[in-house]
């Protein structure tokens, strides 16, 4: 990305962080601004404690991220040129491996395109609006430490043999919360160790081999492909293309799903309700299932709740009488 950019992204992410911790910058363009470093390990390696760090997206890995430190990282989202309305720059940051260890504990990680496997060894992590892929045999997620929010997030592990992990919740995993969020894996399992405490599904749409969990609550959610195994469940106005919730507690079952989505999208845009879907106002309390519906709905793109730039118009060079005239369109989002 260009210098002038990429300064201009980041003068606009710091005026929103109201600490007083510093605020750093990962680009690894050509042209990127002098002070940005360019990977995110580099990031982490060189921050303290409670700071904030923005990678500019431009389709570039940033590489594999081990982080021991709290930190509320910030990515631009991803799908950016799928859908409408998102950022003036379509390039999404992309990671490798993103593994949070001990040490970073209270952290967030929002906006990102990560390829590869994402382990918690670490609780209190609040990881949001990120899109996580991986193609291969290993656990995609691995989740081994308390208090953990997976939030309007989605997930495609894309490895096409049977029956492999894909979501896993360990025996230290506890009050694991997964919200308005796409869990896709057609080949593959989520599973929960049965010594694992609490763990909550809430409007979520499962596309996936086996549900196989323990001590879960699920609300709101939409079983689109799959098997279930009831391990001292509870299930409550959700939906499945089968028999495999219970026919109570406001369940529906044998649900035809090409009546639920859009489908007229390849990317997340697909689980956009249909217009007349069983699955609006079937939820508790009346709301509609799956990832889009309740309190926090599920946001296209993975688009942080920052301002947005939507625009922006930068002449190559400026003048000391007219100075460097810039136009940019900036967008509030929740």
């Amino acid at each position: 990305m260009d210098a002038r950019i990429s300064t201009i992204l980041f003068a606009v992410f710091a005026l929103t962080t109201l600490s007083t911790a510093t605020v750093r910058l990962v680009d690894n363009s050509t042209n990127a601004a002098s002070n940005a470093y360019t990977t995110v390990q580099a990031a982490n390696d060189a921050a303290l404690d409670g700071d904030t760090i923005y990678v500019i997206g431009n389709g570039a890995s940033y590489g594999n991220l081990v982080t021991t430190k709290v930190l509320y990282w910030f990515g631009p989202g991803y799908f950016l040129p799928n859908n409408p309305e998102t950022q003036a720059n379509p390039g999404a940051a992309r990671t490798g491996n993103v593994t949070f260890s001990t040490g970073s504990a209270g952290s967030s990680f929002t906006g990102f395109q990560v390829e590869g496997l994402v382990d918690f060894n670490a609780g209190n992590i609040l990881f949001r609006r990120n899109y996580a892929t991986h193609t291969s045999s290993q656990t995609h997620i691995d989740i081994a430490a308390p208090n953990v929010v997976i939030d309007q997030c989605y997930f495609r592990h894309a490895y096409t043999t049977t029956y492999y992990t894909f979501i896993s919740m360990t025996a230290a995993a506890s009050n694991t919360t997964f919200r308005n969020s796409i869990l896709y894996s057609s080949n593959n399992e989520i599973i929960s160790n049965s010594s694992a405490g609490a763990l909550t599904f809430n409007h979520c749409v499962f596309r996936i081999y086996s549900l196989n969990v323990y001590n879960a609550t699920i609300t709101n959610c939409i079983l689109q492909s799959g098997t279930y195994t009831a391990n001292n469940n509870a299930v409550y106005n959700s939906m499945c293309n089968s028999t495999q919730f219970p026919a109570l507690n406001g369940n529906l079952q044998d649900v035809n799903m090409s009546t639920v989505f859009q489908v007229n999208n390849l990317y997340d845009a697909y689980y956009l309700l249909a217009p007349n879907s069983p699955a609006i106002g079937t939820g508790q309390n009346g709301v509609d299932m799956g990832a889009f519906g309740g309190l926090y709905p599920y946001v296209l793109s993975g688009i942080p709740n920052l301002p947005t730039i939507t625009y922006i118009e930068a002449p190559i060079s400026g003048s000391t009488v007219n100075g460097l005239p810039i136009t940019i369109r900036v967008r509030g989002r929740n």
